[in-house]
C-alpha cells in the first residue's frame, strides 16, 4: 500500500491504494473495522457508486457508526473517516467529477481512497 501524507495545512491524511493491493488485506481488516478499533467515538462512511459497495463485516454494521452511501446520498454530510471506493466508477466527465468531489470532501479527518488502478 502506498500511504501519502497530507499537507502540512491539512486536517485530512488521504490514503490512496490500488485495490489490486490491498484486495486480500481488505477482506481481512477492512479500513472500517481498524479505525472503529482505534476511535472511540465518530462515525465513518463507505462512498461507492450505488449497488457496487461490498456488504460490510458484522463489526461495523453492529457498531451503529458507519454507513454506506453513494455520492447523491452523502452530499451535505460529514464523517471522521470516508472511504471511497472505486472513484473512477462514479462516472465520467462533469458528473462523475462532481460526484467524486463530493464523496472526498465528506471526510473531517482521514480519507481512504480504494481505486481500480495506481494510474
Amino acid at each position: 500500500m502506498t500511504r501519502r501524507p497530507a499537507s502540512s495545512s491539512q486536517p485530512i491524511d488521504p490514503w490512496v491504494s490500488s485495490c489490486a493491493c490491498v484486495t486480500r488485506e481488505v477482506r481481512q481488516v477492512p479500513p472500517t473495522v481498524t479505525w472503529l478499533a482505534e476511535h472511540d467515538e465518530g462515525s465513518a462512511c463507505v462512498v461507492g457508486r450505488a449497488g457496487a459497495v461490498p456488504p460490510l463485516p458484522d463489526a461495523a454494521l453492529r457498531s451503529g457508526r458507519v454507513r454506506v452511501l453513494d455520492p447523491v446520498l452523502a452530499k451535505g454530510l460529514e464523517h471522521d473517516l470516508v472511504v471511497l471506493l472505486d472513484p473512477r466508477g462514479l462516472g465520467e466527465g462533469i458528473a462523475g467529477a462532481v460526484d467524486r468531489y463530493v464523496a472526498m470532501t465528506r471526510a473531517t479527518r482521514e480519507l481512504v481512497v480504494l481505486a481500480g488502478d495506481a494510474r
